[in-house]
This record gives C-alpha cells, sequence and structure tokens, in this order.
C-alpha cells in the first residue's frame, strides 16, 4: 500500500515499511524570527476515523521596518477511497484550487491538479511510470510546458533524481549517499551540498556550506517535537503537537530538506518512491 502525505504544500507519495513511524499529529507551527520582523505559520489538522480529512492553515508576517503586515488562511479538505487518496480542495485567500488522483492496483497512474483565480483557470497533468513498484518517471505537463523526473534506484534504495525541462533543454541533479541504508548526504547540481548527522540511525542535524543548519529534537516517545533552523538572516523554529494513535493514508514527514526522505522519528524510509505534486500555497 502506498501512502500519500500531506506537508507544508505539497503531496509526497510514499512506499513504506510495515515500521514507519505514522504518528498522529494536531497541529504545526512554525515561528521565524530576523532583525526586519517575524513570520508565523499553524497548521491544525481533523480528522475522520484515522484518516487527515481536513487541514486549516493560518499565516501572518509583520515587518515593521519594512512597513509590512500581513495574514491569511488557506484550508485543505481530502477525500479517500477507501485507504488511497481520491481528491483534494483547496481554497487560499480567494484562490482555488484542487487534484484528483487515479489509481490502478493501489498504484498511482495519474493526477491532475487544477488552480483557479480571477483570471482564469491553470490545469496540471502529470503521469507516472512504475517498474518492480518503484517510480521510474515522473512527467508534469502545464499549459504546453513539460518538466520530467527520472529516479535511478540500486537494491531497492534511491541513488539519484534527474530533473529536466523539455522546453529549454535545462537539467538538475540530485544525487545521495547512504552509509547503511541512513541518508548521508545530497549533492545537487548547484554545488550545493548537504549533509545529515545522525545517531543511532536518527536524524539529528542537517547542514551545508552556507551556514544553514537545521537541528532535530525528540521528545519522551521518540517522535521529532521541535526543528529549528538557523542562517545568517533568520532563526524558525517548527513545533509538532501529537495526538493518540496512528493514522491511515498518510506517513508525517518532517519540514526539513529533504524531509520526504524519513519518518517523525528521524528514520531514513528505506523503501520510498518519491512524488511531489505542488499545490497552491
Amino acid at each position: 500500500m502506498r501512502h500519500v502525505t500531506i506537508l507544508a504544500g505539497f503531496l509526497a507519495l510514499t512506499a513504506c515499511g510495515p515500521d514507519v513511524a505514522r504518528p498522529r499529529i494536531v497541529s504545526v507551527q512554525t515561528q521565524c524570527n530576523s532583525e526586519y520582523g517575524s513570520t508565523t505559520d499553524r497548521h491544525d489538522l481533523t480528522y475522520d476515523d484515522n484518516r487527515v480529512s481536513h487541514i486549516q492553515s493560518r499565516w501572518q508576517m509583520q515587518y515593521p521596518e519594512l512597513l509590512i503586515e500581513s495574514s491569511g488562511m488557506y484550508s485543505v479538505q481530502l477525500t479517500y477511497s477507501d485507504d488511497t487518496l481520491a481528491a483534494v480542495s483547496v481554497t487560499a485567500n480567494g484562490v482555488t484550487g484542487g487534484g484528483t488522483f487515479v489509481w490502478a492496483d493501489d498504484t498511482l497512474s495519474s493526477a491532475t491538479l487544477n488552480e483557479c483565480d480571477e483570471e482564469g483557470c491553470t490545469s496540471t497533468n502529470v503521469s507516472y511510470t512504475w517498474t518492480n513498484d518503484q517510480l521510474q518517471r515522473e512527467v508534469a505537463v502545464v499549459d504546453g510546458y513539460n518538466q520530467a523526473r527520472e529516479y535511478t534506484w540500486q537494491d531497492g534504495v534511491l541513488q539519484q533524481i534527474v530533473t529536466s525541462w523539455a522546453n529549454d533543454g535545462e537539467f538538475e541533479i540530485d544525487r545521495f549517499l547512504y552509509n547503511d541504508g541512513t541518508l548521508i548526504e545530497v549533492n545537487d547540481t548547484t554545488g550545493r551540498r548537504l549533509t545529515f548527522d545522525s545517531i543511532s540511525d536518527r536524524l539529528v542535524l542537517i547542514s551545508d556550506a552556507d551556514g544553514e543548519s537545521w537541528g532535530i529534537f525528540y521528545d519522551e516517545d521518540g517522535l521529532i517535537s521541535r526543528i529549528t533552523m538557523t542562517s545568517d538572516y533568520d532563526r524558525c523554529e517548527t513545533t509538532y503537537t501529537y495526538g493518540e494513535g496512528e493514522v491511515s493514508g498518510i506517513v508525517p514527514v518532517p519540514n526539513v530538506p529533504f524531509g520526504d526522505r524519513f519518518d517523525m522519528r528521524g528514520r531514513t524510509m528505506q523503501r520510498y518512491e518519491v512524488l511531489t505534486s505542488a499545490l497552491f500555497f
């Protein structure tokens, strides 16, 4: 069974082993502060049985020195067919959007994502190709613009993702390095190198050469309770509140770079199939 993950505005399809953590997240809040001001984002999740049915999100931005103060909210409604996601409806500050998903034998074969505002609607069609239960290729087409992702696997572990744009011939490559199945490094074509430090196979720190770092902290149950991001310009803190029980139909993942490679216990997901489809907020 594959699961759809909702986090901070995008979907990630994962195929995970049975030991992957599926805690019931009640709320997620991120507070960022810099010398100019602050931003706050909060996501409150509602459940129907053990499935996320609704996400209500609010954000606020305050930069007094720049004379900027604004706020807003968006709402995500999810519907399922059994434990597979059938549709998503999004409303964000007057902009509406959503998506429908077509499955074949528990495998996502295509998706249609729509965004509408006062100027009209934009539709993105995404198709997926699978081999031996691993995602090989993802193609998204919007207004004639074609983006493709190719996935390379070795011994069931993702090795690299190549993203290309047929219209202009450009491409990007993300390469993944592991130690005994635990992700320790990601390199991309821009020259950025992210290192992932773990203790007892659990993620505790992510850092790059530009001075950005993410610290990951755990509660007494071994779940991620807090993530701090620091850079030369600002500091952000994300906190998680959990409820009782586990969730079906989704796998929560942490709000860090390549967070969709980890579960909420900070462990690299071994049987992972990547799918990111941007929503509209």
